[in-house]
Parts: structure tokens; sequence; C-alpha cells
């Protein structure tokens, strides 16, 4: 096995490699400002397709991309419109107002699949007549990996009704495809309109339709994000990605929790994991949900203290790992969310610090679903395993 990542210049890339199998890449470009935002996707589409050349990357090994903005309502139509969201749409593509806390307004983060001595077969998938409601699927001998984007809420202005409408729509695609959230989704990424406000109501619709459809803490969650972030439309409280994998046995599913760090989430009521580790034969897939500086008794630690809050965030992430035989070196990337950005640069402090400097860290604005946190983090690593499942993919 061997795991290769690099920083470079405004591109930050990473990749996982065993001696079977496929290979696992992630590029993040940002930290870049045009005199407009045409000219911004400009820039980062250069720099972007750059990287992917330089790395043996292209459209045909693209599965999922994410695009952060500073202001979704008026800058949407001007990327939907570009070079760079044009080849990004050959993969599933997520785009939320969550502000790059670098020069620029935009920032991209993109998940490519590197076939290795296997076939496989791909679809983009677009599921509303705006494109904007889409996905993608990725076909493998072994696995089906399917990505779904910007499951936005419609048609009611209550965060209850449109998480269940939302979770709704995703059981009914994933059904399409012979899978199902109860068995097969292992992460979402819930964005909520302020959040302050509106996240019990999407936390109280989860609750009542995991337990519809048989996720329970008896069974499972899925590993989740749930942090502020604004869909296109200022009528949508709530909007979902998610990645679900069908194929998979049971026991591939591993919950990791720390309650030495960390209880159970469902010991304050919400209902997600505080990280899956998902087992193929080659490798482990390891899902990182969004972590905060919590305590062993589900309380908030160092309340108004943006550094110490910092540190307890990456204690709780590194016991996660720990408990899985890996470690922060191992994270193909991170997330940084912060709710206010004057604290910002005493963040990522800390997390340079901390974080081992080949790991991509994207740092955003976003404020975490209690007002007493002031900084959340997420992400994916990789380790080599060696199981009796099927490789991926």
């Amino acid at each position: 096995m061997t795991c290769t990542e690099a920083l470079q210049g405004n591109t930050m890339y990473s990749r996982f490699t065993t001696s079977r199998g496929w290979d696992e890449c992630v590029v993040m470009v940002g930290d870049v400002a045009g005199d407009s935002v045409e000219d911004t996707c400009e820039l980062l589409y250069d720099r972007y397709i750059q990287s992917l050349y330089e790395h043996g990357l292209s459209a045909a090994t693209l599965a999922f991309s994410r695009i952060h903005v500073s202001d979704i309502a008026n800058q949407r139509d001007t990327i939907k419109n570009s070079r760079l969201y044009s080849f990004l749409n050959c993969g599933a593509v997520s785009m939320v107002e969550q502000a790059p806390l670098c020069k620029g307004p935009i920032s991209v983060h993109s998940y490519h699949i590197v076939p290795g001595n296997r076939a496989c077969r791909r679809w983009h998938l677009n599921h509303d007549c705006q494109c904007w409601r889409n996905g993608s699927l990725i076909h493998g001998e072994n696995y089906r990996v399917l990505w779904l984007a910007n499951y936005d809420g419609r048609n009611v202005f209550d965060g209850h009704a449109q998480t269940e409408g939302i979770f709704d729509a995703i059981g009914t695609r994933l059904g399409s495809r012979g899978m199902d959230l109860r068995h097969n989704t292992v992460r979402t990424w819930i964005y909520v309109r302020d959040i302050d406000n509106h996240y019990l109501d999407m936390a109280k619709a989860r609750l009542k339709f995991f337990r519809r459809i048989g996720l329970t803490d008896k069974t499972r969650y899925i590993a989740s994000t749930g942090i502020e972030g604004k869909a296109k439309e200022v009528d949508t409280l709530v909007s979902i990605d998610s990645l679900s994998i069908g194929g998979l046995e049971e026991e591939q599913i591993v919950r990791m929790e720390v309650p030495e760090n960390m209880p159970p989430t469902i010991h304050y009521g919400v209902t997600f994991e505080r990280g899956l580790r998902i087992r193929f034969g080659d490798r482990s897939h390891i899902h990182v949900s969004g972590t905060a500086s919590i305590d062993r008794d589900g309380k908030v630690m160092h309340v108004g203290n943006a550094r110490r809050q910092t540190e307890r965030t990456l204690d709780n992430v590194s016991a996660l790992l720990f408990s899985q035989d890996a470690t922060l070196d191992d994270m193909m990337y991170l997330y940084v969310y912060v709710r206010d950005p004057a604290s910002s640069d005493t963040i990522r402090t800390v997390v340079e610090r901390r974080v081992p400097a080949h790991v991509p860290v994207l740092f955003l604005r976003g404020a975490v679903c209690r007002p007493d946190w002031l900084v959340e983090i997420e992400g994916e690593g990789r380790i080599p395993d060696n199981s009796p499942y099927p490789d991926f993919l």
C-alpha cells in the first residue's frame, strides 16, 4: 500500500492507492480571486484542469464535486454557465453557500476514482427539470457507489416538512437503483439555513424518519454533518448530499464510538453516528462526522474559547480515528467550519500545528448546531485493510 499526498500552490491534492483495486483522489482548488465571479471561475478551471493533467485524472474519473460559494443567490447562475461547472457536471455536483475563508469567493472539492484492472460503468443522473438535484452512479464488479447532490427542501417553508420530503425523495431514488437508506446510505451532509432556528425541526424529522425505516441506536445511524448552509432558493431551509454503497453486507459497516470522549448522539436526542468505518477487502473508508468540542456527557467544552475548542475538537477526531487504528495522517481531507470569521486565524493556527501538512484542509464559514460551538471538523480517511469482503470497487 502507498498513500501519497501533496499540496501545490492553490491546489490541494491527495491520493490513496493499494497494490490491487482502484485509486481514490481528492482535488481541492481555491484561494483564487478574479475581478468578477466569471474571472474567478476561469482561474479555478485552469488550475483544476492543470492539476488533473498532472495527476492522470480526467472527466472519466470524476465521481463527485462540491462547490462552496460566498453568495449563492447572486453567484449560482454565473457558476452554472461556466466551463468549471460544465466539467464538474460530469459527476454529481453540489453547490452550497458556505463562504471559503481564504482569498476569493469560490472553492471546489472533487473526488475521483481511478479504475484498476476491473471494469466499471458510470452514469450521470439529473433528477429534476432544472438539473439541480443530481447524482452519479459508479457500478463496479463488487459494489455500486451512488452520490446524490442538492436534494433541496421544496413546497413549504417548514424545516420538518422539508426534511421529511428530502429523505423520502432520496429513498425513492435509492429504490430505483436497488438500494435503500437503511442498508446502503453511509454518509449525509445536511445544510440548514439559519441553523440556530431550524436545526431542531430537521433533527426531529430525521429521528422520526429513521425510526420508520429501522435506523435506531440498536442498529446504526448514518455518519453525518449538520451545518449552516444555504441552497439556491431563499425558501429552502434544508438540503442534503448523500453517499450510498450498494452490495455492502451489514458487517462491513462499523460504528466508530469513543464514549470516554463523546456520548452516542442519541444521548441528546439526535441521530447520527460519530463516524463509520466501511470495510472492503483491500481498504477501509473512514467517515468522520461533524465533530465539535464536546465532553463525555454531551456538554460543550471551553465556551467562548476558539483555541481550546479547536484543540478539543481535534482530540475527539483523533480519538475516533484511533479507535480504528488510524490517525490524522490517514485523512484524505478535512473540512473546518468556523462560526465567526474573526476567530479563523486562531483556529487555523491550531489546525496547522496539529494536522499533518500533507492533508488537504478547507476552512469554511459555517455555524454549528449549537451556538456555543465555535468550530466543527469533519473529513474522510483511508487505511489499508485485509478483510474477507470484496475489494473496492
